[in-house]
């Protein structure tokens, strides 16, 4: 039994759901440290995927995690919602990118 639930009598009578859910917690837990090493690398996915800006290379990275997809393009009012445009390449697994430079498009972008 959890210290959770033995610290709390109120919990008593849902002990076997508790523990459920704690156990798929640590799967998930024991997945995450697997793929990506630890919580902190996994929790800081927001910092390398979607738009983020490249000092060193002055323009802005967009990548997307789409394991299932087969084209994935940017489009938007800035290119008239043109799907060929701006299509992202593969990186692998899953991974798929752009690089958007700010000689193009550092006034396209809002």
């Amino acid at each position: 039994m959890l210290p959770l639930v033995k610290n709390d009598p109120w919990l008593e009578s849902v002990v076997k759901q508790v523990d459920k859910r704690h156990d798929r917690y640590e799967e998930r837990l024991r997945g995450i440290i697997a793929r990506y090493g630890s919580l902190k690398t996994f929790a800081t996915a927001h910092q390398f995927l979607g738009f983020n800006y490249d000092k060193r290379r002055h323009g802005w990275w967009y990548r997307e995690w789409a394991p299932a997809a087969h084209y994935l393009s940017l489009m938007g009012d800035f290119n008239n919602w043109n799907r060929y445009e701006y299509p992202l390449e593969l990186a692998g697994a899953g991974l798929w990118e752009i690089f958007l430079p700010d000689s193009e498009f550092a006034n396209r972008l809002v």
